[in-house]
């Protein structure tokens, strides 16, 4: 693969030039998220769950509507860049799901709260991209699913 400097992509083409990690995650992404996680003028962390993560939930997700694969997706990503070392542990983060929040927790390696029993662990932790951050975790995270719609 190419090597390219840190901060040359944005956040959605960074793990789209990781398609040995994120593929699952790439190809379940819309148009109005690939939109906004585009956008170089605003700023987001990305928690990326890597394609075994998808693997796992495939059960969960499998029955989904795309408006509720929509809203999973979005409560992986903050509005905000937060690299590692600025992560508040123990408070609620704001996602791009109205709303919702989940929580980081402190430890090694850390982990995020969502609206199941299993955390998720990061596993790797400042991807720089031109419009933000991505850190990757082991596990698609779950928040409270809208209704679908048609």
């Amino acid at each position: 693969r190419v090597l390219l400097p840190p901060g040359l992509l944005t956040v959605l083409q960074t793990v789209q030039s990781n398609p040995e990690r994120f593929q699952s995650l790439v190809s379940n992404v819309n148009p109005a998220l690939t939109t906004a996680l585009n956008d170089p003028t605003a700023t987001y962390t990305l928690f990326a769950p890597v394609d075994a993560a998808f693997t796992a939930a495939e059960t969960v997700l499998r029955p989904l509507a795309p408006n509720q694969i929509e809203a999973a997706l979005r409560y992986h990503v903050l509005g905000t860049r937060v690299l590692a070392s600025e992560i508040t542990f123990g408070s609620p983060q704001t996602t791009l799901l109205a709303g919702q929040t989940f929580t980081i927790n402190a430890g090694s390696p850390p982990t995020i709260s969502d609206t199941t029993t299993t955390a998720a662990s990061i596993t790797g932790v400042d991807i720089i991209a031109s419009n933000g951050v991505v850190h990757i975790i082991d596990k698609v995270l779950l928040p409270v699913l809208p209704a679908v719609t048609p």
